[in-house]
């Protein structure tokens, strides 16, 4: 959870039930004031709650909704510097609108703003060629190809793309020496520079560097081999790890390993051992004697 990140007060023992909402760390003592209470020292608290998952939400209007809350103009309150005023479900364009009561309002030259939903990078980019889009968003094969154009700009987001093991239905998964198997498997450098190519990095913990920083101004993960112990790619290692995880009666987890994942944008095809694993995700093992996934599913 992404509370758990910035430790809020009882966070995780509400979400899991344990405690009632009225014991979270957070409140309003009055209608424009906003407390958070931690359970320890967060110092990227401030940029952490700059996410989407921390905006406002008026409850007496989020309950007037019903179960529609969000799925129109009308059922959706906005404090940014623009209003949404026209969208529908599966639409392929949503409008926004300045917002007249925003607290800068005076600085937001753009009376509007028009977002329209294309299905892949190569669409995107015949549509910024015809002068239908301002903006487009490129990455891997065409960002490669427009190398040099004057009108590439460059500029780095953070993303991540991870495994998460179902230990509810599997509890085999929970097995140290599975999921140690599993993560030496993983060759990052080989996807970044042969699968997803230009425009991404590889990464070795949850946070990347160069993005959150300790209140002294230390990189909060400048360094990215702290735990190459775990997650440094190793296919010998990768196959002890298995090899243990057999001797303790699960030699066919390694063989029966189903995986999920939400369809999306494709990327490009590597002529290898490699199983794609969700959207711009791959596995690349790298180990003969392992073959990972046995299955894979789509779902969405």
């Amino acid at each position: 959870m992404i509370t758990d990140c910035c430790a809020i007060l009882n966070a995780g023992k509400v979400a899991a039930g344990e405690l009632p909402v009225s014991e979270l760390g957070v409140y309003a003592p009055d209608y424009l004031t906003l407390v958070i209470r931690l359970e320890q020292p967060c110092p990227y608290l401030n940029a952490l709650i700059t996410m989407p998952c921390f905006s406002p939400c008026n409850r007496e209007f989020f309950a007037s909704c019903g179960g529609s809350y969000a799925t129109s103009p009308e059922t959706l309150l906005s404090c940014g510097p623009y209003t949404l005023d026209r969208y529908e479900p599966l639409a392929t364009q949503i409008h926004f609108t300045k917002n007249p009561y925003y607290y800068h309002a005076d600085r937001i030259s753009l009376s509007g703003v028009n977002l329209q939903v294309i299905e892949n990078s190569q669409q995107a980019i015949m549509c910024y060629e015809a002068g239908l889009l301002d903006i487009a968003y490129i990455s891997g094969e065409l960002a490669e190809i427009v190398e040099g154009d004057s009108h590439l700009n460059r500029f780095s987001t953070a993303a991540i793309y991870k495994i998460d093991f179902n230990q509810q239905t599997h509890p085999q998964l929970i097995n140290r020496n599975i999921r140690l198997g599993m993560a030496k498997s993983i060759d990052r450098e080989t996807i970044v520079k042969k699968v997803l190519r230009m425009g991404y990095a590889p990464l070795a913990r949850v946070n990347p560097a160069g993005y959150y920083f300790e209140s002294d101004g230390q990189d909060f993960a400048g360094d990215q081999s702290l735990y190459d112990e775990y997650m440094k790619y190793d296919p010998e290692k990768a196959a002890e790890y298995w090899q243990l995880a057999a001797d303790q009666g699960l030699a066919d987890a390694q063989f029966n390993l189903a995986l999920m994942y939400k369809n999306g944008q494709g990327v490009l095809v590597f002529d290898g051992p490699v199983k794609s694993i969700g959207t711009g995700c791959f596995m690349y093992t790298g180990l003969t004697e392992i073959t990972l996934p046995s299955s894979v599913e789509t779902i969405g």
